[in-house]
């Protein structure tokens, strides 16, 4: 009975046809590299941090600074792959995307 239930709260929590967020760190899942850069410029992620784009998205500029740039950033690397192929990340922004 309870897996059922929990199976019924997904299925309302997740309308059909909806996907995962196409990035994801650490099992957090974000819409855009904009959200989950603001995370790392807070310090809400640090040390060794791998972004792993699972699905297209179009965003606006995603910025990263330097370790320690803001106060709150910590990390020692950071990196960006792609889990499939065919995904793009699309912005309607003026200068670079992802800077």
């Amino acid at each position: 009975m309870y897996k059922f239930v929990v199976f019924i709260l997904l299925l309302i929590a997740i309308p059909a046809g909806m996907k995962a967020q196409p990035v994801t760190v650490g099992g957090i899942d974000y819409l855009t590299l904009v959200d989950a850069f603001d995370d790392i410029n807070a310090g809400n992620l640090t040390g060794d941090i791998v972004l792993e784009i699972v699905g297209s998205f179009s965003q606006g500029k995603a910025v990263l600074y330097p370790s320690g740039y803001l106060g709150n950033s910590d990390y020692t690397s950071i990196t960006i792959y792609p889990t499939g192929s065919g995904y793009t990340i699309s912005g309607n922004v003026t200068g670079p995307l992802i800077e």
